[in-house]
């Protein structure tokens, strides 16, 4: 009979390590995860700040060129300030937000932001900001 209790005992205490095993591996697997989505947004916020620059020194550059904004922001295209892919904003996978200039500067599109509203993970000046204020 006592080997019958030890072989029970056994088995519940495999039964146990078994279970604190698969809690183990889930809390591993959930860190991974987060640490997999946090790295593929800061990717994406490096990408959305290249293509920002990208976009704004052919604006600029369209400016002193032409001495006007571009009315449309495929005018860029058109004379090969940005290729295609820098007028997509890769947080959202859609077109940026136009900022018009004013009708004494000559309207057309004078910036792009990002219509993004969530929290970027980088920072200025140590504060949160969204990807629209870039």
């Amino acid at each position: 009979m006592k080997n019958a209790y030890s072989l029970k005992k056994q088995r519940g205490f495999t039964f146990v390590l078994a279970l604190i095993s698969v809690i183990v591996v889930g809390i591993t697997a959930t860190s991974v995860i987060t640490l997999w989505s946090t790295s593929v947004k800061r990717e994406k916020e490096t990408e959305m700040i290249y293509r920002l620059d990208k976009v704004r020194t052919a604006l600029k550059n369209y400016k002193q060129k032409y001495n006007r904004y571009p009315s449309h922001i495929e005018e860029l295209l058109v004379d090969r300030y940005v290729r295609n892919s820098c007028l997509i904003d890769p947080i959202t996978g859609k077109e940026w937000a136009t900022v018009t200039a004013s009708y004494t500067e000559g309207l057309g599109i004078k910036d792009i932001h990002s219509s993004s509203e969530e929290t970027a993970i980088k920072t200025k000046a140590g504060n949160a900001i969204k990807h629209s204020e870039f």
